[in-house]
């Protein structure tokens, strides 16, 4: 994945802002996980949730943080399986 791909997934992260101070490397420049970062497929939980959660998986970076909410794999808890009548 390209670059610039990955910079479309850091949209919500918490460090999302470095990717936007320009080439300016002493304001930022650029995230610096992103070189590591790969392509995950987790679901967004919120931090006031309770378990079990629904599975609807989405992508995402393997180093995204949003705020408020975490990112869980599939193993990671329990989680019920989306119906497919719920949209």
């Amino acid at each position: 994945m390209e670059k610039h791909e990955k910079k479309k997934l850091c949209r919500g992260c918490r460090d999302d802002f470095y990717n936007h101070q320009g080439s300016n490397i002493a304001l930022g420049g650029e995230c610096w996980m992103l070189d590591k970062a790969k392509p995950v497929e987790r679901t967004m939980v919120g931090v006031w949730q309770n378990p079990p959660y629904s599975w609807r998986p989405q992508q995402t970076l393997s180093c995204h943080h949003p705020q408020g909410s975490v990112w869980i794999n599939r193993d990671d808890v329990r989680i019920r399986e989306r119906s497919e009548a719920v949209p």
